[in-house]
């Protein structure tokens, strides 16, 4: 079972920022979806504002 919430952001990041990340090493792909949805909450922050 699904929470809705979560797959409408997760489908709003996939969709602004691609379905790819482009690190090589698992610490750098965490890393860089870290920084795709702080971006993303800083756009929807923006956004209410």
């Amino acid at each position: 079972m699904r929470w809705p919430g979560t797959e409408g952001i997760f489908s709003a990041v996939k969709r602004i920022f691609g379905e790819g990340t482009k690190g090589k090493n698992i610490k750098t792909m965490a890393h860089e979806l870290k920084r795709r949805f702080w971006a993303y909450d800083r756009m929807c922050n923006y956004a209410e504002a």
